[in-house]
Parts: C-alpha cells; structure tokens; sequence
C-alpha cells in the first residue's frame, strides 16, 4: 500500500491541568503512526497510576480491559496501543497506532470511546474538541468535532470530511466556540484552506465561516 499522509490533533500542543499527559511527537505525518509509538514508552505514567493501568509485554491492561499489540508492522498490518493521560473522571486516553490509521481511545470501567484524537478541553473543561483527517478516508471519525465530557463524552457536533476536511486547531473561544482550518470538499491537500468556526447558537452547534459575535478574541 502506498503511503498516506495522516494529520491528527492528538499529536497536539500539551494540554495542562485536564490531563496527566505522555510526551509523544507532535505531528505525524507518516504512513505508519505505529513508528513514532515504538520510540516511545508509557511506562513512567502506567507506573504512576498502578491502580488503572498496568503493562504486561505487548498486552496494556486498562480499567479491566486488555488491549494487545498484535501484528506485523514491517508487513503491513498491526496494531499498537500507548497508554497517554489521565483525564477527568479517571477515563484513561490511548494512543493506537495501525499501519496506514490511528485513533483515539478514551477508556472507562465498561467500555472505551473511539474520539480519533486526543481530547482538547475547553476552558472550562466541560467540552473538548477533536480533529482527524487522512486522505485515504479509512477512519469513521474523520473531521472535527465538539464533545461534552459528562455524564460522560458525548459527541455534540461533527463536521465530518465530505463537507469540511479538517486541516489545523486553532483554538477554543471562550467555552461556546472553536475555531479551526480545513478545506472545503474532500482533500485539504489541494484545496485552499480556510477558517471555520464551531459556535454555539440558537440551541445547537453551528458550522460558520465568519466570525460570530459569541466567539471572543482570547485564544484557550
């Protein structure tokens, strides 16, 4: 298979006070995510929480549920999973990395949530937002999307890639509004990109394309 080009907000800017966070590269824009897990350990946080995860080999055990690196990378077709933070609510986030795909897992008690990146609070920390984009179409949680955390994540809009390809975060304003780059149509890599704005209005989330007057000017 060819190479793909994959661009995910989990491999974002640190994050600060909502999360006990791993250090993992920025950007990824490899065909192989599961490369820049392996240069890296989740052993200093797993050892940190004893009481939510732990590591036996290729097998990470989060909140009761196993998740086992499997396959060969080399080959073309595997799976790894990184323990990555400690959110709110004890919801453990990982990091999985496939050969030519990567997604986002945030994992309580009784199941794990699929986000396709790694959360980004809002300032109050009630909402965070996600982005994913890769240019062969392969992930189901392709776009961007605002979440609410509780009683527990819940997506509350999703810009998905047909309409928008989500390029870049650029930030929360204030707790009612996000604003990101992405191209209109399918591929952002030939289309010009633009600023998008996610906004809370009129009792739903709204795709706006101008600045509204409830997103401030303060970057969060």
């Amino acid at each position: 298979m060819g190479k793909l080009v994959v661009r995910i907000a989990l491999m974002g800017a640190l994050l600060g006070g909502c999360a006990v966070t791993q250090e993992y590269p920025q950007h990824s824009r490899a065909a192989a995510i599961h490369e820049d897990l392996g240069q890296h350990s989740d052993d200093e946080l797993i050892a940190s929480h004893p009481n939510l995860m732990s590591r036996k080999g290729g097998v990470l055990e989060v909140r009761g549920q196993s998740f086992s690196d499997q396959g060969d990378c080399q080959a073309g077709d595997c799976a790894r999973y990184r323990a990555d933070s400690v959110w709110k609510g004890e919801y453990v986030g990982i990091v999985v990395g496939y050969y030519e795909e990567g997604d986002y897992y945030l994992v309580d008690r009784n199941d794990h949530i699929p986000t396709g990146s790694r959360p980004i609070p809002s300032p109050s920390g009630k909402r965070f937002f996600t982005g994913h984009h890769d240019d062969r179409r392969w992930s189901p949680y392709q776009g961007a999307s605002v979440w609410e955390w509780e009683p527990h994540p819940r997506r509350l809009r999703i810009v998905d890639t047909d309409l928008v390809a989500f390029d870049r975060f650029v930030g929360w304003r204030g707790d009612k509004c996000v604003e990101f780059t992405g191209a209109r149509g399918y591929n952002v890599e030939v289309r010009p990109s633009q600023t998008f704005w996610l906004a809370e209005q009129y009792g739903d989330w709204q795709l706006l394309e101008e600045r509204p007057a409830i997103c401030s000017d303060d970057e969060s």
